[in-house]
C-alpha cells in the first residue's frame, strides 16, 4: 500500500518543521518547502516562495508526479509583517505580509485542489490575532483573518465533495516569531506584556507539542470544521483549552491568591473572581453568571482565583485542579 503524502509549506523551522517530523512519524511521505529548502531525508525538499504562484504550481506538480497523490496539504508558511502602531508601519511591508500570508495560502490551496486525492484534507494555519485583532500587529491580524475567511469559503464551495478544509488557530508556540514579539517594546507592541507573562508561567508550547496537538485534531475524521480553535475558547482540545488562560500556581499552597496585593508576574492590579470548573473560563462579580449560578451551570465546581487586570494571568493555589502547562 502506498504511503499517504503530506505537503507542508514553511517547513524549514518552527511549527512547520515540527509538523513535518510528526507526520513522518505517523507514516506519511513528505513534500516540504520553505524559502530556503528544508532538509528532510527521504522527502521532496524545495526552496519555494509561496507568494509566487508559478513556483507553488511547479512544486505541487513535482510532488504529484513523484508520489502519485497528495492526501494532506498544510499551508503553514507565514511571516509576522510590520510590527508597530498602524501609522508607523510601511506600505511595502503590508503588501509583502499579504502576499505571503494570504496569497501564499491561496496559491497552496489552489494547487492542492487541482491535484488532491479523493477526499483529501486542506489545513491552513491562522492565529488568534485573526479573530480578536492585536494592537501593533494590524497587518498580521488582518492576514490571519483573511486566512480564516478563505478557509470558510473553500469549505462552503467544496461542501458537496469529500474534501475537508480546516483552519487551525493554534495556542502560543515557541518559535522565532514568538521570540521576535517578546523582544518588542511595549510602545510598538502593547501585547508584549501579556506575551511575556505567558512565557514566564509556561503558557507557550514547544513546537513539537503544538504540532502533535494540531495533528491529533486535524487527522481525526470526527473533528468538526472548518475552524479548529485550539486556544481554549472553543474547547476543541481539552488539555490545551484548560491551560489557555495561563494560570500561575502559587509556590505556597497556604497562600490564598485572592489575598495578593499585586500580580507576581507584572506587578499589575488584581481582580478577584472564579475559574469555572471543567472549562477553564473566568468569571467575576461583573459576569452575567455570578458565583451562585456558576456551580449549577458547570455541573462540577468553581475555583476561587485572582486575575491580573494588566497581563491577564490567572493565579490559583496549588490545590487547584487547573495548573500550569506541563
Amino acid at each position: 500500500m502506498r504511503q499517504p503524502l503530506a505537503v507542508v509549506t514553511g517547513a524549514r523551522r518552527g511549527l512547520g518543521s515540527a509538523l513535518a517530523h510528526e507526520l513522518a512519524g505517523r507514516g506519511y511521505a513528505l513534500a516540504v518547502c520553505a524559502t530556503t529548502a528544508p532538509d528532510f531525508p527521504g522527502a521532496l525538499c524545495r526552496a519555494v516562495d509561496v507568494a509566487n504562484e508559478a513556483a507553488v504550481e511547479q512544486f505541487a506538480t513535482e510532488a504529484f508526479s513523484q508520489f502519485g497523490r497528495i492526501d494532506l496539504w498544510i499551508n503553514n508558511a507565514g511571516i509576522l509583517g510590520p510590527v508597530g502602531l498602524l501609522g508607523s508601519t510601511d506600505s511595502d511591508a503590508w503588501s509583502r505580509c499579504f502576499e505571503v500570508n494570504v496569497l501564499g495560502t491561496v496559491n497552496g490551496s489552489r494547487a492542492f485542489l487541482a491535484r488532491r486525492s479523493t477526499g483529501g484534507t486542506l489545513v491552513n494555519i491562522a492565529s488568534r490575532a485573526g479573530v480578536d485583532g492585536a494592537p501593533g500587529l494590524a497587518a498580521y491580524s488582518a492576514t490571519k483573518a483573511g486566512v480564516i475567511a478563505l478557509t470558510k469559503s473553500i469549505a462552503a464551495e467544496e461542501h458537496a465533495t469529500a474534501l475537508r478544509a480546516l483552519v487551525v488557530i493554534p495556542p502560543s508556540i515557541d518559535t522565532d516569531m514568538q521570540h521576535t514579539l517578546l523582544a518588542q517594546d511595549e510602545s510598538a507592541f502593547p501585547g508584549v506584556v501579556q506575551s511575556r507573562a505567558r512565557r514566564d508561567v509556561g503558557g507557550i508550547l514547544s513546537a513539537t507539542s503544538a504540532a502533535r496537538a494540531i495533528l491529533d485534531v486535524v487527522l481525526n475524521a470526527d473533528s468538526r470544521g472548518p475552524v479548529l480553535d485550539l486556544t481554549g475558547d472553543s474547547g476543541i482540545n481539552a488539555d490545551l483549552g484548560r491551560h489557555s488562560q495561563h494560570a500561575v500556581v502559587s509556590e505556597d499552597a497556604a497562600v490564598d491568591p485572592r489575598s495578593l496585593v499585586e500580580c507576581p508576574v507584572c506587578a499589575g492590579p488584581l481582580q478577584p473572581g472564579w475559574l469555572v470548573g471543567g472549562t477553564g473560563r473566568w468569571a467575576d462579580e461583573t459576569s452575567k453568571w455570578n458565583r451562585f449560578a456558576i456551580p449549577i451551570l458547570a455541573g462540577k465546581f468553581y475555583q476561587s482565583a485572582t486575575r491580573c487586570r494588566r497581563c491577564e494571568v490567572i493565579i490559583l493555589g496549588r490545590s487547584a485542579r487547573f495548573n500550569r502547562w506541563r
